[in-house]
C-alpha cells in the first residue's frame, strides 16, 4: 500500500538507532486514578518510510463512528486497556479492583514512542483489520501549560519481546487532539474510531506489535515530554502480551535502539506483565463468539437472555462469552452487549 501513495507532508523521524551499553534507570512506576476523556478534531493516514512518519492523505475532520457498529460480530479483539462494559472508558472489574487506576512512571518520564506486542483473539476475522483503537497516555509536557497533542497508531508483525527492530509493515493512522492541558497528575484516553475511513492491517498469523507515538506541531516533532500508560492483558481480558517493550526514552530522540532501549516489563504489579495501554476493535468469528441466539432458535429474544444466564450460573458451555476460559460477571456484561445490538 506504500507504493501506490504519494507523500503529502514528513511528520515525526521515528526509526532505529544503533546499538550502545545500558539502559536508563526509570523512575519507580505509580497509580493514576484521575482520568480526562479527550476527543480528536482530525485525522489523516500515514506511513513509515525510512524511519519517518509521513502523511499519505488530506487532514480530515474527525467524524468519529457514524451508525451503529454490529455488535453480533464487532467486538475488541485485544485488550490491554481494561474496559469491561464497551464504552471506551477504562475500569476494572477483575482481580486487581483497581478501579480507573492505571501505571505510569511518573510525570519525569518521557517516552513519546513505543512499540508493545500484541497476540490477538483467537477467532479474530484478520482479514477484516481494526476498526478502532482505545489508548491511554500521560501528557506531561515539558514546562509548558498546555501543548499541542498529535498521536499517530500503527500495527506491524515485529515482536519487541526478541528485541526485533520495527517492522513498519502496515499504513496507519494520526489524530490531532488540538491544544491539551498538560496533566500530571492524572492522565487522558480516547477512543479512535476509523470504522467511516478505513483499518489497521493486522498481522497476518495473529500476532505482532503496535506502534504509538506522541508528537506535537501538527505532528512534525516529538512531544516535548510524554508516556503511554500502563496497563496489562492477563486472563481476564482479550487477547494477551508478552512482557517486552520498546521505549524511546534513552534519550527521546525519536529512535528506538534496541539495546538500551528495550525493557522487560514484569514489576511483580498487577495485572503483570504490563504494557502500553490499548484495545483494538475488530471482527470476530460470529459462528464462534457472536451468537446472540443462544438457544439456537434463530430468534433472538428475552428466551436467548434466560438461556445464558442458566448456563452462566453452572459455567455451561457457551457461557464464557469473553473467551477467557473463566465465568465471571464481565461475560453476563458481553452477553448482555450482542444480545441488545441483534436485531429482534
Amino acid at each position: 500500500m506504500r507504493n501506490m501513495c504519494g507523500t503529502i507532508g514528513a511528520v515525526a523521524v521515528i526509526g532505529l538507532a544503533g546499538s550502545a551499553s545500558g539502559q536508563v534507570e526509570r523512575p519507580t512506576l505509580q497509580r493514576l486514578e484521575i482520568r480526562t476523556e479527550a476527543q480528536p478534531i482530525r485525522v489523516a493516514p500515514v506511513v513509515m518510510l525510512h524511519g519517518s512518519i509521513e502523511r499519505v492523505g488530506d487532514w480530515m475532520p474527525y467524524e468519529g463512528p457514524r451508525g451503529q457498529h454490529d455488535l453480533c460480530r464487532d467486538y475488541r479483539v485485544y485488550d490491554c486497556y481494561g474496559d469491561a462494559d464497551a464504552n471506551a472508558v477504562p475500569d476494572d472489574l477483575s482481580g486487581c479492583n483497581m478501579g480507573s487506576t492505571r501505571w505510569s512512571f511518573g510525570s519525569a518520564y518521557c517516552s513519546p514512542f513505543y512499540t508493545n506486542d500484541m497476540t490477538l483473539a483467537d477467532d479474530t476475522i484478520l482479514s477484516a483489520g481494526a476498526w478502532r483503537a482505545d489508548v491511554g497516555w500521560q501528557w506531561t509536557c515539558a514546562g509548558h501549560a498546555e501543548e499541542q497533542c498529535v498521536i499517530a497508531v500503527f500495527t506491524q508483525t515485529s515482536d519487541p519481546n526478541e528485541c526485533e527492530p520495527d517492522s513498519h509493515d502496515y499504513p496507519g493512522w494520526i489524530f490531532d487532539f488540538g491544544e491539551l492541558r498538560c496533566n500530571a497528575g492524572g492522565y487522558y484516553y480516547a477512543s479512535l474510531d476509523i470504522s467511516s475511513l478505513g483499518r489497521w492491517e493486522l498481522p497476518p498469523d495473529g500476532h505482532g506489535s503496535h506502534i504509538v507515538a506522541f508528537l506535537t506541531d501538527d505532528g512534525e516533532a516529538l512531544a516535548s515530554c510524554a508516556q503511554t500508560m500502563l496497563w496489562g492483558t492477563d486472563e481476564e481480558r482479550v487477547g494477551s502480551q508478552g512482557s517486552g517493550q520498546m521505549d524511546d526514552d534513552n534519550p527521546p530522540d525519536g529512535f528506538h535502539d534496541p539495546q538500551m532501549e528495550c525493557y522487560t516489563y514484569s514489576f511483580g504489579t498487577c495485572p503483570d506483565p504490563l504494557g502500553g495501554m490499548l484495545q483494538f476493535w475488530g471482527e470476530r468469528d460470529a459462528d464462534l463468539w457472536h451468537r446472540a441466539d443462544f438457544n439456537r432458535d434463530d430468534i433472538v429474544d428475552s428466551r436467548d437472555f434466560v438461556a445464558f444466564l442458566n448456563a452462566w450460573r453452572t459455567c455451561a458451555f457457551g457461557s464464557d462469552c469473553t473467551g477467557n476460559d473463566r465465568c465471571t460477571s464481565q461475560d453476563v456484561i458481553c452477553y448482555l452487549d450482542l444480545w441488545a445490538a441483534c436485531p429482534r
